[in-house]
């Protein structure tokens, strides 16, 4: 199983986005990562961008390095956040980003690498497992779709949401990391299970609802076991390992999720 990181996708992103030819890195963006000119899903990878730098930064603070090789990497961490931290980061040129977040403050991140793979690591999805998984949530959206338009639910239309979000990160993956990919199931499962409560609830929950959780159920269970988590052993998958046997314990009847995931 392919294994990456925090570390090594902010690399991976990074090159991406100072790639040749020169342009404004709102037109980068927005031309090859397919989303609209100042609009909330280009800020939202440049917000994934500044999370994920403070996210290695922490991770860096926690390894064994001499103190004046810990204060270097943190001060090149740092400058490479600066750079999208910035409010006039979407009017400069690549050329201007590339002078920051290529050479000595990529070598870093790459020479770090490993060693943070030892503590947050992720299943680095394929081109065909990630094609796997936006069929089958775009299948469970597009079915929910058809029925919130004849019927509406609150907590049905949490679920479209989270899918919706979901399916974002899937199909800008190259952009932000399986990592990021990982942490959208959280508005997922957490809209299922605000249903599966309501079913609960209700003891005697129609036909509908019972229909509904079972095709949930079986998306949440068959995307988990493709991103391997119940393989991870790192804090940073903890909930979604407690998830994957709450889920699974879910599907064939022995328990509820509610009670084993919070």
């Amino acid at each position: 199983m392919a294994l990456t990181d925090p570390a090594r996708e902010l690399v991976e992103t990074l090159a991406l986005l100072s790639e040749e030819p020169n342009e404004k890195i709102v037109s980068r963006l927005t031309s090859r990562a397919n989303v609209e000119p100042w609009s909330s899903s280009l800020f939202s990878i440049i917000f994934e961008i500044i999370d994920r730098s403070d996210l290695v930064i922490s991770e860096v603070k926690k390894l064994p390095l001499d103190q004046d090789v810990m204060e270097d990497a943190i001060r090149s961490l740092k400058a490479i956040r600066a750079v999208f931290a910035n409010p006039k980061v979407l009017d400069q040129d690549i050329n201007q980003l590339r002078m920051t977040v290529s050479g000595a403050n990529a070598t870093v991140l790459k020479m770090l690498s490993s060693q943070i793979r030892e503590n947050v690591s992720y299943h680095k999805l394929t081109k065909e497992e990630r094609e796997e998984i936006l069929q089958d949530v775009n299948d469970l959206f597009g079915w929910l779709i058809d029925l919130q338009s004849d019927e509406k639910s609150f907590i049905r239309q949490a679920l479209i949401d989270g899918l919706a979000r979901f399916i974002f990160r899937l199909e800008r993956l190259e952009w932000v990391g399986s990592g990021y990919v990982l942490e959208g199931l959280r508005d997922v499962i957490q809209a299922y299970l605000a249903l599966e409560g309501a079913n609960i609830v209700d003891d005697g929950g129609d036909e509908l609802q019972k229909a509904i959780l079972s095709k949930c159920k079986a998306t949440v269970v068959r995307t988990l076991s493709v991103l391997d988590i119940v393989k991870e052993q790192t804090d940073r998958a903890d909930w979604a390992l407690r998830a994957y046997g709450a889920v699974s314990a879910l599907a064939d009847g022995s328990t509820t999720v509610t009670a084993l995931l919070s």
